[in-house]
């Protein structure tokens, strides 16, 4: 049954900019990014109710033979398949349907602390949620047709799942979240949220697309403006700047990715290089005429510590 259903791969979505960003009279919905893996529920229903299960990484199907996060979502999925299963019977339109549910795999980390039996899936203070591990929703895929935030919301509600926080909805012009000062909903410490991400509330009318969405990290606000004092110190600026998008947070974001025992697996040159080009995408999201060669030598060298201490 299961061999019918396809992997899709989740889009990363785009850094807000000056150049990139909503429309003052818009209306959107702006949640909490959450600090953790990618993690995808995929779901076969045939004209019986019965449903086949599969779970998914940002980069693929998880098999028998994986290790992702030490497989804690197996723990996590066990709270939550009952209910699901139990909503689809109800509904006579989720028959011979392929559900896809996606969001983010989290926690495992608070103050430094892990609970018996969980797993932290990212270290850092942008992600100090809780000593165990749960999941959080954000989009939901029914037949091909992407679900608005509205009906999500209402998915989740009827499951007992989790959505990711709304912070704010509205006109983009109108709203006032504080960027810097903003703490995660999810943290049972009021620890600093990773960021938010921006939705339009009325997307595309087929739903067969996703619609237009844009992330903001708080510890780096993307779309500050340097000013040109000079071009010998804007071009300083830059670089210091580029240098700098190579950091933990971005490995630990390539760690939920692919997960620890993977990157354990390649060969050191492919993570580095899949280390630097993803950050040569940000660099040039910013800074579109800056020359990234002329760092090169300084991303390929954080790279390598990063993916080396992790090899240890």
């Amino acid at each position: 049954m299961f061999s019918k259903i396809k992997f899709k791969s989740y889009e990363p979505i785009k850094n807000i900019k000056r150049t990139f960003q909503p429309n003052q009279e818009d209306m959107v919905v702006i949640t909490e990014k959450v600090h953790g893996a990618n993690f995808s529920i995929y779901i076969l229903v045939d004209s019986n109710y019965n449903i086949a299960v599969n779970y998914a990484s940002r980069s693929g199907f998880i098999t028998p033979n994986d290790s992702f996060f030490n497989n804690v979502y197996i723990k996590v999925m066990n709270k939550y398949l009952p209910n699901i299963a139990a909503y689809i019977k109800t509904e006579p339109i989720l028959k011979n349907s392929e559900i896809r549910i996606i969001g983010e795999l989290y926690g495992g980390w608070l103050n430094g602390q892990t609970e018996e039996g969980y797993y932290p899936i990212i270290k850092s203070d942008f992600s100090n949620y809780s000593s165990t591990n749960d999941f959080v929703v954000f989009d939901i895929v029914i037949n091909g047709y992407w679900g608005t935030w509205d009906k999500i919301i209402y998915f989740c509600e009827q499951t007992n799942l989790k959505y990711v926080p709304e912070l704010f909805r509205g006109k983009w012009k109108d709203n006032k979240i504080s960027i810097e000062m903003l703490e995660s909903k999810l943290s049972l410490e009021n620890s600093p949220a990773e960021g938010i991400v921006i939705r339009n509330l009325n997307p595309n009318p087929d739903m067969k697309t996703r619609c237009k969405r844009f992330k903001l990290k708080c510890h780096r606000m993307l779309n500050e403006r340097i000013q040109k004092d000079s071009d010998e110190d804007f071009i300083s600026k830059q670089k210091s700047e580029a240098i700098g998008m190579m950091n933990s947070e971005r490995f630990n974001s390539y760690l939920s990715k692919f997960g620890p025992e993977t990157i354990k697996k390649k060969d050191i040159g492919e993570n580095i290089k899949a280390l630097v080009d993803d950050t040569i995408i940000d660099i040039k999201e910013c800074y579109p005429d800056f020359n990234e060669r002329i760092i090169i030598k300084e991303l390929n060298s954080i790279a390598y510590k990063y993916v080396k201490n992790l090899q240890k």
